[in-house]
């Protein structure tokens, strides 16, 4: 109890019995759980964490002014939020040669093996179209008959194995490209 009330990263509970003094609370044993002898140490957890979410499911039913609990998941921080002053400490502990992967570097097999995991359909940008993204109408040079339409220079640069840059400079020049297509908006 000593580490739970004063050693406790519950700085309110702290707070309170700072204030009030410890005689101020009530501590009561609200339910004896029975351990049954050869239980595995994961079961008593699982069974001590479903009991404890009961009495947490009733705690959250009050209003917040009348529980030190933060926290509506037994034996989780689901739900707990850093305030900024906390984040911004984090942050800066972090920083430079305090940061975990300070002067460390992915092997070369590593970030092949990332960048595969994240190409093609597996990327989360995969499909989706930025809100600057431009549609392109491909023209055939020699009789000005549309050929395909794109919702993107990207697109119908990777379509037609070229730059989105000659592209988009094709777009605005009204130039024919390398006299095979003329590019225009839409």
């Amino acid at each position: 109890m000593y580490d739970h009330f004063f050693e406790s990263s519950n700085i309110y509970l702290r707070n309170a019995i700072a204030k009030y003094g410890i005689g101020a609370f009530e501590f009561i044993v609200v339910e004896f759980v029975e351990i049954i002898a050869d239980t595995s140490p994961s079961e008593i957890k699982a069974l001590l964490l479903s009991r404890e979410q009961i009495y947490l499911n009733w705690l959250f039913s009050l209003p917040a002014s009348c529980r030190f609990n933060f926290l509506s998941v037994a034996g989780s921080g689901l739900g707990y939020q850093h305030t900024p002053e906390a984040k911004a400490a984090i942050s800066a502990a972090n920083q430079g040669e305090n940061n975990p992967n300070w002067g460390k570097r992915h092997s070369d097999s590593t970030v092949a093996a990332m960048s595969a995991a994240k190409a093609g359909e597996n990327n989360p940008m995969y499909g989706v179209l930025t809100s600057r993204a431009q549609g392109v109408s491909v023209f055939s040079a020699a009789d000005n008959s549309l050929l395909f339409t794109f919702p993107s220079y990207r697109e119908a640069a990777r379509y037609l194995n070229i730059s989105h840059s000659a592209i988009s400079k094709a777009v605005r020049s009204g130039e024919v490209y390398k006299g095979l297509y003329v590019f225009k908006k839409g």
